[in-house]
């Protein structure tokens, strides 16, 4: 007996796991802004409902690659946003379904992290200019 066909599966232009592992690759090269570039639209996408945790905005990108560095195990991502006609990034932590789960997460961070003002925020607030 012949096997019924299965229809293939529609093309998309990239997984997300891709899509946040071609901007890891442009991030660990020092291309913050290309990193964004893919990232924003990454988590505007697939995880605009949900929630991370805001780490910091930072400038520097030696401040940055501290962050990368101290949680090179976990998903990093960077949204850019302008400070004092600066070019600066958000520098957010993973996604989370629920607020309930981003803030359990928060409380595991190292606590220099915390004192410094990491905070638990909407991905959609995250992006907003």
């Amino acid at each position: 007996s012949a096997v019924p066909a299965v229809p293939a599966a529609p093309a998309s232009p990239a997984a997300p796991a891709d899509r946040y592992r071609n901007g890891l690759e442009a991030f660990r090269s020092g291309d913050l802004d290309r990193a964004a570039t893919i990232w924003e639209p990454l988590l505007f996408d697939d995880h605009r409902d949900e929630f991370t945790l805001l780490l910091m905005t930072a400038c520097q990108p030696e401040t940055i690659r501290e962050a990368q560095r101290a949680f090179a195990s976990r998903e990093l991502y960077l949204v850019g946003k302008k400070v004092n006609g600066r070019n600066c990034f958000r520098v957010a932590l993973e996604t989370f379904a629920s607020r309930e789960a981003a803030a359990r997460a928060l409380a595991a961070l190292p606590a220099d992290y915390r004192s410094a003002g990491a905070a638990v925020r909407p991905i959609s607030d995250v992006l907003a200019r």
